[in-house]
């Protein structure tokens, strides 16, 4: 395995990510969005709804980039978040 690519099934990895506090998932989130956001866009809604297909996928994040008023987040949320 190339050493520069993350070893996600190490031990170590996973007790670096399981004691990590909100500001630093937070900052790995907001670089992985500054560097890859189709990607995150796709990994977040195929770990949503299972979907792994990648021409699927593909089409589902241009219709979110084309649609203003889609939201990744549930509106049941939103209307929490407004209340």
């Amino acid at each position: 395995m190339d050493n520069n690519i993350l070893n996600i099934y190490s031990e170590d990895f996973s007790e670096q990510i399981s004691s990590m506090n909100f500001e630093e998932i937070y900052t790995i989130l907001s670089k992985i969005i500054d560097l890859n956001y189709n990607n995150y866009i796709k990994s977040i809604i195929s770990l949503e709804t299972g979907i792994d297909d990648i021409p699927t996928l593909e089409n589902l994040y241009d219709t979110y980039m084309k649609n203003d008023h889609c939201s990744l987040i549930n509106d049941d949320l939103i209307q929490l978040i407004k209340s």
